[in-house]
């Protein structure tokens, strides 16, 4: 299920789709979407609303053009249908720390 929510006065938009309960998240679930918020969801973001857990996309709304909608579109099922697996919303993926990898002193 997708839902669009628009406001034409704050010049927002959503376009939602529910995954599960939030009462069914783990703290290793939570954690991993966390981290598919900063390096595989791109686009969307997991979020929690109302005791549900969310595939979320927001944008400016006037500023939308077709071609954003669908790629939206396909990223909120993408991140939907990837949770609980590759919590994926595209094939791109920004590199990160991989679990267990030792962190390092470096100066910036």
């Amino acid at each position: 299920m997708f839902i669009c929510i628009t406001d034409t006065a704050h010049n927002r938009m959503r376009i939602i789709s529910p995954i599960t309960e939030s009462i069914n998240l783990d703290e290793d679930k939570k954690t991993l979407m966390l981290l598919a918020n900063f390096h595989t969801a791109l686009d969307v973001k997991y979020a929690i609303s109302d005791n549900i857990l969310w595939s979320v996309f927001i944008h400016p709304l006037k500023e939308l053009t077709t071609s954003q909608v669908k790629n939206a579109i396909s990223q909120v099922y993408s991140a939907n249908v990837t949770f609980g697996s590759t919590y994926t919303s595209t094939d791109l993926v920004f590199p990160g720390k991989e679990k267990g990898e030792k962190k390092t002193d470096k100066k910036r």
